[in-house]
């Protein structure tokens, strides 16, 4: 029985554990697993989404959903806690 964030994230496939810096990826979605702080965050266009989101510095909690704004995430990296990202 899946839980609404893994129907959400669209399921197990693709999914990956960050806890430092990833690159190379294609995420359609990241969920924040412990409370965390990133400090890498682009698109496959070299997109910042960390200043696109205005999230620079800023603690965001567990749970806390981010989708991308067109082109998949292509790295994700974090200063404290940790994510999972999901690729199709």
């Amino acid at each position: 029985m899946s839980t609404v964030i893994e129907q959400i994230a669209g399921g197990h496939r693709g999914q990956k554990y960050i806890s430092s810096s990833i690159t190379g990826q294609k995420f359609h979605t990241i969920i924040v697993h412990d409370d965390a702080v990133i400090d890498l965050l682009t698109d496959t266009a070299g997109n910042n989404l960390i200043t696109d989101y205005a999230i620079s510095g800023v603690t965001l909690r567990a749970g806390t959903v981010i989708t991308t704004k067109g082109y998949p995430i292509a790295s994700a990296g974090v200063a404290s806690g940790s994510l999972m990202g999901y690729s199709e």
